[in-house]
């Protein structure tokens, strides 16, 4: 298990960019780190409790491991499980007093199913969406440890043994998910900003404040999600971002091609017009004196309009956005709930 946890560590953080280099000292310290952090915040979320309270813990555990799938892809574990809680039940209601391990056992293997559910499920989406062919070194080492997961379920591992192989497999998965979306996320900003600079060309922050306002707003809160390293949610709003900036610059510059068209109809009318004045002026000229009804040459028959400049209602952003320390050692290591020391 050990070489496979190393290999996996070394793989993503070779073919995770974001992350400069790794070693095996480095892989070490994260697989131990991170094994530690499983423990004892499993003994931390119990610390204290009564075996009524333990029972009542393990319940709750069992409702989130049900919740994530665990009845489907755990299901004979499961029943294992339950008996060992009815059991540890009867000993509660007799009054026995050493049945509080036991019961954080229980309590342990039921957040094990949770976690290897949520795996299995995020295995499944990867799969979905190509990401395991994208990064196959990476999803091939993630696969050694899975297959060391199901080896200790299905053989009936103690409770935090199965808990932190689920983590630490859950974690190389995420690494990979993460990582993809991210990619996902900063391509489609990219098509997002271009769509944006389309829609400012044709000044349609002027035109249709509130919706360029809004589609502005969308990025601005995809790079909320982005630096808060949640790429999947950046990648859904830089999408719609993307799209409805491209309808809105199609729309509008449609319109004002509309509209100098019929601005040029109109000049090309009052050629015609001067034209014809200026040949009836020949026949028949007016002279100087002031006729009723013709006002002076030089009269200010509209109070002039004063006009915005159209470039301050453009909606500045910024032109890429970054997350620091998201490489995949440092992604694994959250995902498991290592924190740097």
């Amino acid at each position: 298990m050990k070489k496979y946890l190393l290999f996996a560590l070394m793989a993503l953080s070779l073919i995770f960019a974001s992350c400069k280099s790794t070693d095996q000292e480095t892989a070490d310290e994260t697989k131990a780190d991170a094994e530690t952090k499983i423990e004892q915040q499993a003994e931390d979320s119990t610390k204290d409790l009564s075996a009524e309270q333990l029972v009542s813990k393990a319940e709750e555990s069992r409702a989130k491991a049900v919740e994530a799938g665990a009845e489907d892809y755990y299901s004979n574990q499961l029943k294992v499980t339950d008996e060992m809680l009815l059991a540890a039940k009867d000993k509660v209601a007799k009054g026995d007093k050493k049945v509080t391990d036991e019961l954080k056992d229980i309590n342990n293997r039921y957040l094990a199913l949770q976690k290897a559910s949520e795996t299995k499920n995020l295995k499944k989406r990867i799969e979905e969406l190509g990401f395991d062919e994208q990064n196959k070194e990476a999803y091939d080492a993630a696969g050694k440890l899975y297959d060391d997961l199901e080896e200790k379920i299905q053989n009936g591992a103690d409770g935090i043994t199965m808990l932190k192989a689920a983590e630490v497999s859950y974690g190389a998965y995420y690494a990979i998910f993460y990582d993809s979306f991210k990619k996902l996320a900063t391509k489609e900003r990219e098509g997002a900003i271009a769509e944006k600079k389309n829609a400012d060309s044709v000044k349609a922050g002027v035109a249709r404040k509130e919706e360029y306002k809004n589609y502005a707003n969308l990025i601005q809160t995809g790079d909320n999600h982005f630096v808060t390293k949640n790429p999947e949610k950046a990648y859904d709003c830089y999408k719609d971002a993307k799209e409805k900036f491209e309808a809105l610059y199609k729309d509008v510059a449609e319109k004002r091609a509309e509209a100098q068209r019929k601005i040029e109809e109109a000049k090309a009318k009052v050629r015609d017009v001067e034209a014809y004045a200026g040949e009836a002026d020949e026949r028949l000229p007016l002279g100087d004196e002031k006729i009723d009804g013709i006002e002076e040459s030089d009269a200010v028959l509209l109070e002039e309009e004063e006009f915005a400049d159209p470039d301050d209602a453009v909606i500045e952003v910024k032109e890429d956005v970054k997350v620091e320390n998201d490489g995949a050692v440092q992604i694994f290591k959250e995902a498991v709930g290592v924190e740097d020391k």
